[in-house]
């Protein structure tokens, strides 16, 4: 569950098997300030309670994922100061209490998409960008992991006119999932709602919004 005095943000959530992943941001009342972290909450009850899986991820954002019904893969960027740096690929299996964090590239880029092209074989395309220079539009490269991305190198330039990498590529970061979904509440925090039989919105768990104290 969610510490006292800590606010959680909704940037998506999935099914996975039975299981219910919620993708969020978090931050604390204790550090004025501070930059919001990516972290993972699974439910395995149906949406009534709801655990952290895996490390906070400081300043950065999840924005794709691929459920292959036994492996859980997330990637995301830092974004912490401006523009996005440094795209990883945050990887889990069976229960999703153990992941695995790896760093697609390092320095300034925007992750443009990933794919899954056979047994543990990654390729994501990254978009080179330059802080300091607006007017360059920056160019898009392919690289490639065979280690499910523990380590990866890159392949050149992305040809012209190509749309996504080859194979199951990963999809956007929703907030509806087969009958799941998170809602903002008025007045701040989000509520997990399940689609019942009758096909109306029930909600699951509340995570409101934490004053934090003066």
């Amino acid at each position: 569950m969610a510490m006292a005095q800590e606010n959680v943000g909704a940037d998506g959530i999935l099914l996975h098997g039975k299981t219910v992943v919620l993708f969020a941001h978090v931050s604390t009342c204790a550090a004025e300030g501070q930059i919001p972290a990516a972290q993972v909450f699974v439910s395995l009850d149906a949406g009534k309670t709801w655990d952290k899986r895996g490390p906070l991820i400081e300043g950065s954002a999840f924005e794709y994922v691929l459920d292959d019904g036994t492996t859980l893969r997330v990637a995301g960027s830092h974004t912490a100061e401006g523009p996005e740096i440094e795209p990883f690929l945050f990887v889990s299996t069976g229960d999703l209490s153990e992941w695995k964090l790896h760093r697609i590239y390092k320095g300034p880029s925007e992750l443009k998409s990933v794919a899954l092209n056979g047994n543990g074989h990654l390729v994501a395309w990254v978009k080179h960008i330059d802080p300091h220079q607006e007017s360059w539009e920056g160019s898009t490269y392919a690289y490639e992991s065979r280690d499910n991305g523990a380590t990866w190198g890159v392949l050149g330039p992305v040809p012209n006119g190509t749309t996504t990498p080859a194979g199951r590529v990963f999809s956007k970061i929703e907030k509806e999932d087969r009958g799941w979904r998170v809602v903002d509440m008025e007045g701040g925090g989000f509520e997990v709602q399940h689609l019942e039989v009758d096909h109306s919105w029930k909600t699951a768990h509340k995570f409101p919004l934490q004053m934090c104290r003066q």
